[in-house]
């Protein structure tokens, strides 16, 4: 499935990120996006490139290229329609999409976040 378009140029995906992390080995948590994003191909159990005509359009007016699509495996959760952008600086977990498919809530900590079943 390509990327949904951004109403403001249906060639591009949105992002927009407030926070930053400094680990690359965590996911950012955000709802302003709109997909789960990944630098990083090894977190992508099943992939194949992306050859859709849309990029990464970030919240400062850049844009990022899209490598491949793929199913993300974040802990023991599987996520599909997840980005590979390998110059994207981190890696976001898409919270509305998460929650709606896994029936679950996200609770935020100062350091960290854990997902818990409804």
């Amino acid at each position: 499935m390509p990327p949904r378009s951004s109403s403001a140029n249906p060639r591009q995906v949105q992002v927009h990120t407030t926070t930053a992390s400094t680990s690359q080995t965590n996911f950012l948590v955000d709802n302003g996006t709109t997909h789960h994003i990944t630098n990083d191909l090894a977190n992508l159990a099943l992939h194949h490139p992306y050859t859709g005509p849309d990029s990464l359009f970030m919240g400062n007016g850049s844009s990022l290229n899209i490598s491949h699509s793929g199913t993300l495996l974040l802990n023991d959760l599987s996520r599909s329609h997840t980005l590979c952008v390998p110059s994207m600086q981190q890696k976001i977990c898409y919270v509305s999409q998460l929650t709606k498919q896994t029936n679950s809530t996200v609770v935020l900590l100062s350091n960290s976040f854990y997902v818990k079943n409804l």
